[in-house]
């Protein structure tokens, strides 16, 4: 039997990647200027909207998530 290989465990929390997500979709800023208000490289912020597009097509939740982007990441 073939063992399941398993990547890094999750930095960030589902909750707030989809919140930073939102945050980059509604709003005008880049994800260099959004990333460095929130204090997160913008090519996180990419990879949050990329992940989120991905699971989210329609941009749509079953719940919204609780928790609101803070000033700064939650590791």
């Amino acid at each position: 039997m073939k063992k399941k290989r398993q990547g890094k465990p999750p930095i960030y929390e589902d909750a707030f990647k989809i919140s930073v997500a939102r945050r980059y979709l509604s709003s005008p800023l880049g994800f260099d200027l959004l990333g460095k208000e929130l204090g997160l490289a913008g090519h996180t912020i990419q990879h949050f909207v990329k992940w989120y597009k991905a699971r989210y097509p329609q941009g749509e939740l079953a719940a919204s998530p609780a928790a609101a982007v803070p000033d700064s990441p939650q590791a």
